[in-house]
């Protein structure tokens, strides 16, 4: 048999919907995740980018929302090891 005669018979059976459905809600559950996963890389991204304003120049720390102890201050001169 044909494959368009098949789905059409699945379809005036009513199995279509239920097909269509599944489908459906692959595809949602998809687009969901491939949006939470587009969230963490954006924050993920964001945090990347404070950081290294903060190691480049760290007078610039009050710019940002973070809470340190202040008895750690940052070092001016900081030593990367290669």
């Amino acid at each position: 048999m044909n494959i368009e005669i098949i789905i059409s018979i699945l379809t005036l059976l009513g199995v279509g919907s239920v097909l269509g459905t599944l489908i459906k809600s692959k595809s949602d559950k998809n687009r969901d995740e491939e949006s939470r996963i587009s969230v963490i890389l954006e924050n993920r991204y964001r945090s990347t980018l404070v950081f290294m304003r903060i190691f480049l120049q760290p007078e610039s720390i009050d710019h940002f929302d973070i809470k340190i102890n202040p008895s750690k201050k940052l070092k001016t001169n900081i030593e990367l090891e290669i």
